[in-house]
């Protein structure tokens, strides 16, 4: 018998919703409790998917799905997807319920599930309207995971628009003093990206004239070149703002600042990847010769966002500013590596996105707590933090250390796989590598001064309130972030075994 894994890891939150709603506003702790347990279910059923996962099955048998011998692992044709899950939706138009997990969406499913869990931890002690919070958390998680295992156009874009009001209420809500305004700015830019990204879609559906929205069906379509330049257009605009690339960034600082941390932890560690994570499952697959006819000034504009986020993050006196640029400054590695075209572009764009995940939650999340306890966020206040909180500080110094590329930390390696990716490929000059170089000084520079401020100078004017270590729940938040940037760090190969049999597979489509 075959459970339906996918389609439980997409409804479980769902279910919990549910429940929350016949739970009375002031039974807090059981509504944290039915969060905890909802979210640490969907991340044994990610477990699960991660360790029934057979990577060695790249390209697969040719008739319509097929049960394998070996792990009983429903697989799709031609393809490398697994666990596939498809139903006749909308039979007139051809709309399916169809989901299905390879290589690439499974890293990015584990890594929603797992923040999507720590979040829950570190909310615990949330006092405000905790009903609607936790509901709005859960949601997200829906969206997040719903979107990496879609494989179907509308039930791509029902996931993509799924997430921008809880989105939007988590800001506006729980956000800082500027938090309607940046509520407001995310949901109408990214909306209109939306909406433009739709008539791609629906472009490509009738162009294709084979009555799906498939993304697999429709990526064994070869449209010409002219049409596959303004599908590029219409999709590129709604991906880079998810992103958000520059110039679609704009709205980025504020929200990333004003939302509550779960928010901002969401934002810059699942929802940012959505968009990457679109120009590697539609994109490139359908939209080979467009892509490779745009590789160069999309490779510019992911050095830009290098530079540009590496700039702004060094002029910045806020510490969750600073973090959200350095955020901006490393999705741009993700987008070279896509440029580049290459199997080790490609690996260490998707490897990227888990880590940066991994990342910029462990810096959102101990920047929280260190600001919570200094009672600021600004950096000049925050020098000399190690001399009451050791603990936290030597965190933030560990996620500053990996967020700017140390060899032995995850960040080195998917960086370094991205370059030599420029380096081998075909479609990009070798001089953009030059122009990466400021960037990652810049980052160099920016991180180790904020650890020499936080580490080595006098305490700064910042008040004092809470222990001066770490509580249970943050360390059983800080441990797992910790540990999965060790050990990706110094043995990448755990991951890169998933990712690196579909990534040559998707690539050979575009070669073809």
């Amino acid at each position: 018998m075959n459970l339906p894994i996918l389609s439980s890891i997409i409804l479980l939150p769902i279910f919990g919703v549910i429940l929350i709603l016949l739970i009375s506003g002031r039974k807090e702790k059981e509504i944290k409790f039915v969060s905890l347990s909802i979210t640490c279910a969907v991340f044994l059923l990610t477990l699960f998917v991660v360790t029934n996962f057979d990577y060695r099955k790249s390209v697969l048998t040719d008739s319509k799905s097929v049960l394998t011998d070996s792990k009983s692992v429903l697989t799709d044709s031609n393809t490398s997807m697994q666990f596939v899950e498809r139903y006749t939706w909308i039979k007139n138009v051809g709309i399916e319920y169809h989901l299905g997990v390879d290589g690439i969406s499974l890293p990015l499913l584990f890594l929603g599930s797992l923040l999507g869990l720590l979040v829950v931890v570190f909310s615990w002690n949330l006092a405000y309207r905790v009903k609607a919070f936790f509901i709005l958390l859960l949601l997200l998680e829906t969206g997040a995971l719903g979107l990496f295992l879609a494989l179907d156009f509308i039930l791509f874009y029902i996931f993509w628009e799924w997430v921008l009001v809880p989105m939007y209420f988590l800001i506006s809500i729980w956000g800082g003093p500027r938090k309607e305004y940046a509520a407001l700015k995310f949901l109408l830019y990214t909306l209109f990206g939306s909406v433009i990204m739709l008539i791609g879609i629906l472009g490509m559906y009738f162009s294709a004239r084979l009555n799906t929205f498939s993304i697999l069906d429709i990526a064994r379509c070869k449209f010409p070149l002219n049409l596959q330049a303004l599908f590029f257009l219409a999709l590129f605009i709604g991906f880079a703002f998810k992103v958000p690339l520059f110039p679609f960034h704009t709205w980025l600082p504020d929200a990333y600042t004003e939302a509550p941390i779960a928010g901002s932890v969401f934002l810059a560690g699942i929802l940012a990847k959505m968009g990457t994570y679109g120009f590697i499952r539609i994109v490139l697959p359908i939209l080979p010769d467009a892509l490779r006819l745009f590789a160069t000034p999309l490779a510019i504009l992911g050095i830009v966002n290098i530079v540009y986020g590496a700039i702004v993050a060094m002029a910045q006196k806020d510490l969750k500013r600073l973090i959200a640029y350095s955020s901006l400054s490393h999705m741009g590695y993700i987008i070279l590596g896509i440029a580049a075209g290459t199997v080790s572009g490609l690996n260490g764009a998707v490897l990227g996105m888990f880590n940066h995940g991994i990342i910029i939650g462990l810096l959102f999340l101990s920047s929280s707590v260190i600001s919570e306890r200094r009672q600021t966020w600004e950096i000049k206040e925050l020098e000399g933090t190690s001399f009451w909180l050791p603990s936290l500080s030597g965190i933030l110094t560990f996620a500053a250390l990996t967020a700017l590329g140390l060899p032995g930390l995850s960040n080195f390696i998917n960086e370094f796989m991205v370059l030599l990716g420029v380096f081998q490929s075909t479609w990009l000059s070798k001089i953009l590598i030059i122009l990466v170089i400021p960037g990652m000084i810049l980052t160099i520079i920016y991180f180790l001064r904020l650890i020499i401020r936080i580490n080595l100078l006098q305490l700064g004017q910042g008040n004092y309130k809470g222990p001066g270590g770490l509580t249970l729940r943050e360390w059983i938040v800080f441990i797992p972030l910790m540990v999965i940037v060790l050990i990706l760090g110094l043995y990448p190969a755990p991951i890169l075994n998933f990712i690196n049999p579909a990534v040559t597979s998707l690539l050979e489509i575009v070669v073809k």
